[in-house]
C-alpha cells in the first residue's frame, strides 16, 4: 500500500495511475497531520511526499517519517517529474522495501537457526555425558530418547 501526501489536487490525479501501474492500493492525504495518523494506523510500503512539504515544513516531515517505518520514503516534485517518473521511482522503492524485508527475514532465520544449533549441541553433550556415567536404567532410557531427538533436530538444522 502506498501513501501519497500532497495538498496539490493535480498530484492526487496520479493515484489511480500509480495504482494501476504498480498494482498497489494508493491512499491520498492532504496534510502531514493526517499522514502521521494514517501511518500510525496502517503499514505502508512506500510513502510519497510532495517535495513542497519537505521545503516548507521540514521538521514536521521528519516527524511524519518517524511513523513511516518500515515504509520507504519517496520525495516527489510534481513541477519537475510526471506520473511516469513517479511510478518508476515508486516501483523501485517497492522493490527496495521488499529486498530489505527479505534480508531482515533471512538474518532473523539465520540467528534463530544458530541459537537452536547451540542449544541442541548443549543437549547432545549433556545427554552424552550423563550416559557415560552409570545412570539408573529408567533414566538412561530417557536420556537416550533425548539424545536421539536432539540428533534428529541437529540434522534438520544443518
Amino acid at each position: 500500500m502506498i501513501l501519497l501526501i500532497s495538498s496539490n489536487p493535480e498530484v492526487k490525479k496520479c493515484a489511480p495511475v500509480l495504482s494501476r501501474e504498480l498494482g498497489e492500493r494508493v491512499e491520498c492525504v492532504e496534510n502531514l497531520r493526517t499522514a502521521a495518523s494514517r501511518l500510525r494506523e496502517h503499514p505502508y510500503e512506500v510513502v510519497v511526499l510532495d517535495q513542497v512539504f519537505a521545503e516548507t515544513q521540514a521538521s514536521a516531515v521528519e516527524g511524519v517519517l518517524g511513523h513511516a517505518a518500515p515504509a520507504v520514503p519517496l520525495f516527489f516534485n510534481p513541477a519537475v517529474n510526471g506520473t511516469r517518473r513517479l511510478a518508476l521511482e515508486a516501483r523501485s522503492a517497492l522493490k527496495r522495501g521488499e529486498y530489505e524485508r527479505r534480508m531482515a527475514l533471512e538474518t532473523a532465520l539465520a540467528s534463530v537457526r544458530n541459537d537452536l544449533r547451540t542449544e541442541v549441541t548443549g543437549i547432545l553433550l549433556s545427554s552424552h555425558l550423563a550416559l557415560s556415567g552409570d545412570p539408573p536404567e529408567a533414566l538412561a532410557a530417557n536420556l537416550k530418547s533425548i539424545r536421539i531427538l536432539a540428533e534428529r533436530l541437529s540434522k534438520k538444522l544443518t
